[in-house]
């Protein structure tokens, strides 16, 4: 009796080990709710769960409705939540924000690019300053002062003479005359332009054309007024060619960016020449087009330099703004074949290096020309000088217009009776690379 006891046992246990099994592999294997949704320590409902599952596998027909209840706590510690390190939080690293570093402003060191002595185009093929005594191919002086502003009042041939002669003595080899194309009221520009043309040739020297309509800047009473003044430039080339010569400089119009881009620079008088930028770089173009297409009339086609209009940094760069990127359009660089700026960085706060650095950082391998700098600032003029000048000494700078020789201002180079000021030694020392 005792044995068929322990034979209905092993029966028991053997039924309850395969049922069992069943139910891991529903567990595990399925997936159902019917496996997943109860407590193997929950006896009253237990065997229940375990008919259902049965059910749904076809094992057991629906009519298996009892099991007796063997209880083997052991054997149920065995299915303690085995999805338990699933649920784990495993993946908490991952919200570990690894990508703040991103945000930090590593782009802060281009904001003062004055260590940037490997960005300068070096590329550059040698130009014929290597072959001068000076320092830049291009060496000139400005006559402002003299030329566009005394139209009305103009110098006698014995004083342009003489300012010529200082002009030579600093070592320029271009002097630039600034007279508008046409005549206002008071004086023959002209005329004027023509005298100081012919004592620049007599001393051997280049001239930089750097002429102006009067209603472009609305100067000398003429009112200020729109339009693209290409047959004015034009026919002024076609007219008086004995003002020409090869290798003679000619800009279109200085500083073209005062006559007002409109939403980008100021206007004057309430006129703005361009209507944006888009026009204003189509602009710039054509200009030089029609330029060559006059000297061409004139036995002068591809003989002379044309361009070299004098960007403020703003325009051409976006110096001293730090949301701007200038507004010269790729197009317009090719056709120039250079940029020349007329650039005074002391008067914001600036220096030479950076803005050079700057400027052929944003176009590297271009030919820069310096078309105005002068001592304006506050700083000691001969200082000035060697910071500003001795930062343009470098390859990819090939021209430097000093603005200006003089009479008057703080720039001026010599004084009324024509005696050196200051700084004139040490412009003169670059003109002739001393």
């Amino acid at each position: 009796m005792k044995d068929q006891n322990k034979t209905a046992l092993a029966k028991k246990f053997s039924l309850f080990v395969s049922i069992f099994s069943i139910l891991l592999s529903a567990f595990f294997l399925t997936g159902t709710k019917e496996a997943l949704a109860f407590s193997p320590l929950d006896s009253s409902n237990f065997f229940s769960k375990v008919r259902s599952i049965l059910s749904n596998f076809k094992i057991f027909k629906p009519k298996f409705t009892k099991v007796t209840y063997i209880p083997f706590p052991t054997i149920f510690i065995t299915i303690t939540p085995a999805l338990a390190p699933k649920i784990s939080p495993t993946f908490i690293p991952i919200l570990t924000p690894t990508l703040v570093p991103e945000s930090t402003p590593t782009v802060t060191p281009t904001n003062t690019p004055t260590n940037m002595p490997s960005t300068i185009p070096t590329e550059i093929p040698p130009t014929d300053s290597t072959t001068i005594n000076g320092s830049w191919e291009i060496q000139s002086v400005s006559s402002m002062k003299e030329t566009k502003d005394k139209v009305c009042s103009q110098d006698d041939q014995t004083f342009i003479e003489k300012w010529v002669d200082k002009a030579k003595e600093l070592g320029a080899n271009y002097v630039a005359v600034e007279t508008p194309y046409d005549n206002p009221s008071c004086g023959n520009a002209l005329e004027y332009t023509q005298k100081w043309v012919d004592a620049i040739r007599k001393k051997g020297l280049k001239v930089w054309h750097r002429h102006m309509p009067l209603a472009f800047e609305g100067i000398y009473d003429t009112r200020k007024t729109k339009g693209d003044y290409f047959q004015m430039i034009s026919n002024y080339i076609k007219d008086n060619a004995l003002l020409f010569k090869e290798d003679d400089i000619f800009t279109p119009i200085p500083e073209p960016q005062n006559g007002g881009i409109f939403g980008i620079t100021y206007c004057s008088q309430d006129v703005c020449i361009f209507e944006n930028k888009e026009n204003f770089n189509k602009w710039l173009r054509e200009a030089i087009d029609v330029a060559e297409n006059a000297f061409k009339n004139i036995g002068l086609g591809g003989k002379i330099k044309i361009g070299y209009y004098g960007f403020d940094g703003f325009v051409a760069w976006g110096s001293n703004n730090p949301d701007w990127d200038g507004i010269l359009e790729d197009e317009t660089i090719q056709k120039m074949g250079n940029l020349a700026i007329d650039h005074y960085p002391e008067l914001i706060g600036q220096s030479m290096e950076q803005g050079l650095n700057e400027v052929m950082t944003k176009y590297p391998g271009v030919p820069i020309i310096i078309s105005e700098w002068g001592s304006v600032g506050a700083e000691n003029v001969e200082q000035q000088v060697i910071k500003s000048m001795g930062a343009a000494k470098r390859p990819g700078v090939v021209g430097f217009n000093y603005w200006h020789l003089g009479m008057g201002g703080n720039e001026a180079l010599i004084n009324d009776d024509f005696s050196n000021r200051l700084q004139f030694d040490e412009v003169q020392n670059f003109f002739k690379g001393k």
